[in-house]
This record gives C-alpha cells, structure tokens and sequence, in this order.
C-alpha cells in the first residue's frame, strides 16, 4: 500500500507492514510513479477542511479512473457536488469509523468496488466540459482523457 505524505507521516506509519511512504513529488515524477502501477483497488482521498482544501479541484477522481480504482472521497468540495454518491464513488464525513466500514466493505465486497470504479472511469471518459472538476465554477476549456 502506498501513502503520500511528509516526515511526520512516514515516522508514524513506519511500523506498518508493506506500507510504502512516498514524499510529495513533481507532477511529472507522481505520473510516472502512478503509471507503474499495475492496479489500485482502492483509492482515499481524505480532505481537512481548509480555505486551500475547499479550492482544489476533484483531480483525485482522475487519479483513481486511471488506476482503476474505487474512489473514496471526504464529503466536502471539491468532492461534494462531483462524485454521484455510491455511483462513483463514497463520500465519507471525518469519522474515522465510517472510513474504515467503507474500506472493509469494498475489500469484503469486490462487485461493489468494480462497480464504483466502473463507474468513476466512464463518467471521466465522458466528461463534459460542463462538468469539469469544478462543478460551481466557471467551465473549463476543455478535457480530454484517453481510455
């Protein structure tokens, strides 16, 4: 399993078994990580929520389309208003309880996690540019994925 996080992250997380603690990398050098990846079933994206957190795009969404992914989102923008719940893909309130449920469900559960991922994948591939990761913002030029 691989976790994107700093110093503080990777010492807490350390005695965890085959986890891998990558530090925040370049955009080219994070494509060219997660395009090694032969397959993620499952993909969190848990948000604080902050001023910076609240601008962000729904960019993990394309993260766990191309990874195949089921998404897992925290339950603020910019997932709120992106991710069709339980379609694809889970939002989740910040208990660690409910989080926790969601990943056993999905790994207990492999349909359901195929399906979401399915889901997300086909909803990105047939964007519009209406709804470009900013659903209450201005439109976006344009988006073009590759399948």
């Amino acid at each position: 399993m691989d976790l994107f996080g700093d110093h503080t992250i990777h010492r807490r997380s350390r005695h965890v078994p085959r986890l891998r603690t990558l530090h925040p990398l370049k955009w080219e050098s994070y494509l060219a990580e997660t395009s090694s990846v032969q397959r993620v079933d499952i993909l969190l994206s848990p948000l604080l929520a902050t001023p910076f957190n609240a601008a962000r795009a729904a960019v993990k969404c394309v993260d766990a389309a191309r990874c195949g992914a089921a998404g897992l989102y925290s339950d603020r923008p910019p997932y709120r208003g992106f991710v069709r719940p339980d379609v694809d893909g889970l939002l989740l309130s910040d208990d660690q309880q409910q989080w926790l449920e969601a990943i056993s469900d999905l790994v207990t559960k492999p349909h359901l996690r195929i399906a979401l991922a399915h889901a997300g994948r086909e909803r990105l591939l047939n964007l519009t540019k209406k709804e470009c990761f900013w659903p209450s913002r201005p439109v976006v030029e344009s988006c073009t994925f590759t399948s």
